[in-house]
């Protein structure tokens, strides 16, 4: 009982720091972070022991699963943001500076692995895929970078709008709406190192950008998305130069939050659990007033590379692999059942207890040069 009370005054204390924040304008630093405000809740993300079950769901193979209240909103706090499609408001001031101050924070760990390694990205070259808004860009052109080239593909978001009939005006609509974003950037962003940064639209699968672009390629929560990784990695092996570096974060489709916000399911790992057909029918069943948004994301915004597949993809590109790091959790290492994998794998045969138990993943990479002896083929 004990640990069911402590589970609801966390959530209740997550939930009034949530509007506090709001209410100071720097809700989505608070949405993206809010599981580190407060300190180590008594329960694990893939615990349900504390949440009631609304109803059952039975998949083709004969599997019925528990559907929990408040599983969703566990995992993924902010879903509802994402339906919230007529928003037109653009951060304030103390937003923007907060979520630069953020990045500038996150790119501190992997540059200074990158320089321990004998990598100095200041005065580089800098390629970012999947820019967004732009708060990395500019974090990276602050640290230092000679110059960031920040792209994205406005297509994937696109894809995730809550719409059945997408019409090019909506495509527009997107293409307005990071422009004015990264502009935004603008009035917190001293000359230099807003100038610094060029914004490019592209598609990394089928790329527009040069060879032998760029000293350091980098990506947080980008890899997970592209439609085609193979294609994708051997275009950024293409865009490095000889001698440089790649470092990405990804976030695996197989991890207890691989479904994103559209696709977390009201059940652990659920998502991953389901084949595709059953996936669309649970949509059709609980969630049909998200479906425009659900269906396109989990079919066209979200691969099934494993931590193998990425492996394979780097080598073959021709890639050197220094490191290769998934932050397993043993929190959910312990809430993965036999049964459980066994039904991840009916759909998924190639995915592993480490893809189930990682929601992160760090990889470093160097393009050898043309004189280097090293056999980039493999990686021990």
């Amino acid at each position: 009982m004990g640990k069911i009370d402590n589970s609801k005054f966390i959530m209740k204390l997550k939930n009034i720091i949530i509007k506090v924040i709001t209410f100071l304008g720097l809700k989505p630093l608070a949405l993206r972070y809010i599981s580190n405000i407060v300190h180590q809740p008594p329960f694990s993300e893939a615990d349900v022991s504390d949440q009631k079950i609304f109803s059952t769901f039975t998949s083709s193979s004969g599997h019925q699963f528990n559907l929990y209240s408040g599983f969703r909103d566990r995992i993924k706090p902010n879903w509802r943001d994402m339906l919230n499609e007529n928003a037109t408001d653009y951060p304030n001031a103390n937003t923007l500076k907060t979520r630069l101050h953020a990045w500038e924070n996150r790119i501190q760990g992997p540059f200074k692995i990158l320089k321990n390694l004998g990598f100095n990205p200041i005065e580089k070259i800098v390629l970012e895929i999947g820019a967004y808004d732009g708060a990395t860009a500019y974090a990276i052109s602050k640290h230092g970078a000679n110059r960031v080239i920040a792209t994205d593909y406005t297509t994937y978001y696109y894809n995730q709008l809550n719409k059945e009939n997408k019409e090019f005006e909506l495509y527009k609509r997107e293409t307005e709406k990071l422009f004015n974003l990264r502009k935004s950037y603008k009035t917190i962003v001293t000359e230099k190192y807003y100038n610094n940064v060029d914004f490019v639209e592209d598609d990394i699968c089928n790329t527009t950008l040069t060879e032998n672009l760029a000293d350091l390629i980098v990506s947080w929560e980008v890899l997970e998305h592209i439609t085609e990784p193979q294609h994708a990695i051997r275009n950024i092996f293409k865009a490095l130069k000889p001698g440089g570096w790649v470092f990405h974060e990804y976030n695996p489709f197989f991890s207890i939050d691989g479904g994103h916000s559209p696709c977390t399911l009201d059940f652990p790992w659920g998502h991953a659990r389901l084949n595709s057909n059953d996936f669309h029918r649970y949509i059709e069943t609980f969630r049909k007033n998200e479906k425009g948004m659900a269906l396109p994301f989990y079919e066209k915004n979200l691969n099934r590379m494993t931590i193998s597949d990425l492996k394979s993809y780097c080598e073959l590109a021709g890639f050197e692999i220094v490191a290769l790091i998934p932050w397993s959790k043993k929190s959910h290492l312990e809430k993965i059942t036999h049964a459980l994998y066994q039904q991840v794998i009916e759909n998924y045969n190639t995915a592993s207890i480490c893809d189930l138990s990682s929601p992160s993943v760090w990889i470093f990479m160097r393009k050898p040069i043309k004189s280097d002896n090293t056999n980039c083929t493999s990686s021990k």
